[in-house]
């Protein structure tokens, strides 16, 4: 079955975007059901439709605090959530003037998605097929938690078509047209990869870029620990490709509950043959053929205490310490070991050069329609319209 990669386009958020509060302006102002802000080839995008979803962005973003800094950057540490993807102060002019613009250019790559997608001749198999139909249904179910009786803001359905200039059809096609972007470009994008190689220089360069952006420029304490932690549990996210500089190593053998005898022999051990004990069964860190070397620093490690423990030690030589735990005691004996900080080997973990490679030829696919975006002969754009929408919404 065809694994369809939803575009960069916020279309989960949409899901959870029209189940909120109204737009904030209150009246469609005069923006015909026809009008569109950009039209890319034979593709365009709706006026209401972007100025419905800049308004429901900035909602989300006040209701969840994410214009303050500290915040976000807190809230973006967690990899499971993706739909907030860039960082925009939008208690000031410019902060709303810079999600417009990303807005309005993640809908002109969906129009661009469908214009390429049509032109190339892509056909829907029938499970693409029913992606629509679920498509349709997700927008049904929007438009009814709309309703006071289901906890929203409206007597009715008039009601709110009547505010926003939304109809129908035009609310229900904000929820296929992302979607029929998404299954096209998931097309283009197959038969690009087929096309395409990349060179050891572009893995690596690219590999570099993307540690850089998604690791490096992000890092506050903790996050390499959380990330592996998810990854570790089986998430399908990216462990830390970046170890903090100021880190150290450790291989790391576990027991709850000891007796005395254990305590012994396992501390003979340790200090006669660590890494036969850190492989054997009794080791309770299970997942330390995965996890290899701990890089633990100062407020980001996997276990409190370890990295104040290990620091004490030289490189080479063995620690433990013990906490307790929902009434158990938990014994660690860990191995200091060297280590290089800083990004991480591209073919440290299974799978992260694959994934790599899947990124980089999808982000080489997506600039082919950033292309055609900024090409003013595939793209006329409303600069006067648009302008009026954003001014309509600074401040609201």
């Amino acid at each position: 079955m065809r694994r369809i990669q939803i575009l960069p386009l916020l279309l989960a958020a949409l899901l959870l975007f029209a189940c909120g509060s109204p737009v904030q302006d209150g009246t469609s102002h005069g923006i015909g059901q026809d009008d569109v802000v950009v039209t890319v080839g034979s593709e365009s995008v709706n006026a209401i439709v972007y100025r419905y979803q800049l308004a429901e962005r900035l909602r989300t973003i006040k209701e969840h605090g994410l214009d303050d800094r500290d915040v976000y950057l807190s809230y973006i540490a967690n990899p499971n959530i993706s739909y907030v993807y860039a960082y925009y102060d939008t208690r000031t002019e410019e902060g709303v003037r810079a999600l417009a613009e990303d807005l309005c250019n993640e809908l002109a790559l969906e129009a661009a998605a469908i214009d390429a997608g049509t032109k190339a001749g892509y056909r829907l198999t029938a499970q693409e097929q029913s992606y629509l139909y679920q498509a349709e249904e997700n927008a049904q179910e929007a438009l009814s938690a709309l309703l006071q009786e289901n906890g929203g803001a409206y007597e009715s359905i008039e009601a709110f078509f009547a505010e926003t200039g939304f109809t129908e059809s035009l609310f229900t096609g904000m929820y296929t047209h992302s979607m029929q972007a998404s299954i096209l470009f998931n097309h283009l994008l197959e038969d690009y990869r087929a096309a395409h190689t990349l060179s050891e220089d572009e893995i690596r360069t690219g590999y570099a870029r993307i540690v850089q952006e998604t690791f490096r420029d992000r890092y506050t304490a903790g996050m390499y620990t959380q990330y592996l932690a998810y990854y570790l549990a089986g998430s399908r996210s990216f462990p830390s490709l970046y170890i903090p500089d100021d880190a150290i190593f450790v291989r790391l053998f576990v027991m709850t509950d000891p007796t005395d005898d254990d305590r012994a022999a396992i501390a003979q051990q340790a200090e006669a043959d660590f890494d036969a004990l850190y492989a054997s069964e009794q080791n309770e860190f299970t997942v330390h053929g995965t996890a290899g070397d701990l890089a633990v620093a100062p407020g980001d490690e996997l276990v409190d205490g370890l990295y104040e423990a290990a620091k004490t030690v030289a490189v080479g030589s063995v620690g433990s310490m013990e906490r307790e735990q929902d009434g158990k005691t938990i014994c660690y004996w860990f191995l200091r070991v060297a280590g290089e900080t800083g990004t991480v080997s591209i073919d440290r973990y299974p799978g992260v050069r694959e994934r790599i490679v899947s990124q980089l030829l999808g982000t080489a696919c997506m600039d082919t329609l950033r292309a055609a975006v900024s090409d003013p002969a595939t793209t006329t754009r409303n600069d006067d319209l648009i302008d009026w929408i954003i001014a309509s919404q600074i401040g609201a």
